[in-house]
């Protein structure tokens, strides 16, 4: 497997809590692709405030910024958040080196169709 990060934004749970569960679905998904679980985790839990399944600012203004930028829905409680984590993390230099990052968008575009359009703005 390439040497890459595995970095998680956590929305539900701390770190301590996390951690384990990830572990567990990376080597189910290495095993059932014959490969070696290696990639180092790194899981981020200062996002999930003020809690599970409450939106924060840091989410919103994700949310709002990739909807505008690019047309790309994300939910303001879990993709929104983890959005945010991305953001922060390039902001703060969180990450080894300069390579490519893949964020993967688990869903929850459903959830945006709630919000109110104020949330969203044009080019």
């Amino acid at each position: 497997m390439p040497d890459v990060e595995l970095i998680g934004v956590t929305v539900s749970r701390s770190v301590a809590e996390q951690k384990p569960k990830v572990i567990a679905l990376q080597q189910a998904i290495a095993g059932q692709l014959a490969l070696t679980a290696t990639a180092d985790i790194h899981l981020w839990d200062d996002y999930f405030a003020p809690g599970y399944g409450v939106p924060n600012d840091a989410g919103m203004e994700a949310v709002k910024l990739l909807a505008s930028l690019e047309g790309v829905l994300l939910d303001p409680v879990y993709t929104g958040k983890a959005m945010a984590g991305l953001i922060d993390g390039i902001n703060q230099k969180r990450f080894n080196d300069d390579g490519p990052i893949l964020f993967i968008h688990t869903g929850g575009g459903a959830c945006a169709v709630c919000l109110p359009s104020s949330c969203i703005t044009s080019r």
